[in-house]
């Protein structure tokens, strides 16, 4: 039997009153687990999983409610197996060179391709574009292509 697992994922910018308020979504939703970015702050709770940078979580309110089989975390990176399941999220800064865009990218790349089970990513892969004002673009065929590279769809 497959247990059904409700998600959400959100960018929190740092907000302490976005954190506020998802402790009252996660109850009046009933969510499952949440795959965030840019949290205003981690949990010191046994269910909060972060990247070795502080700008990606997962967190299971409830965590006698799943299982979760392995656990791993890389630069703007972390990701929880349950039930057969990986469920990763990810943050990468636009706010660097592209060149340590684009090495983060590999490494999130590497481990993804590490993990052989089916894969739910979500969170901010954040890209320079001249349009936004930004000096160099990495442009969507460079997204593309990683996903390509993965067997994924964009």
């Amino acid at each position: 039997m497959t247990t059904k697992i409700k998600v959400l994922q959100s960018n929190m910018h740092g907000s302490r009153i976005a954190d506020a308020l998802l402790v009252q979504m996660v109850h009046e939703k009933k969510i499952d687990m949440l795959i965030l970015s840019e949290q205003y702050k981690d949990k010191e709770e046994s269910n909060w999983y972060v990247d070795n940078l502080g700008t990606a979580a997962l967190w299971i309110p409830l965590p006698s409610t799943l299982t979760v089989e392995d656990h791993g975390k890389g630069d703007g990176l972390v990701w929880v197996r349950i039930g057969g399941i990986t469920y990763a999220s990810c943050y990468l800064t636009p706010n660097e060179p592209i060149a340590q865009f684009e090495l983060k990218l590999e490494a999130l790349e590497d481990i993804m391709r590490g993990i052989e089970q089916d894969v739910l990513l979500a969170g901010d892969v954040n890209a320079k574009a001249a349009e936004w004002g930004m000096g160099e673009t990495l442009t969507q065929e460079g997204h593309e292509s990683w996903t390509w590279r993965l067997g994924w769809a964009w």
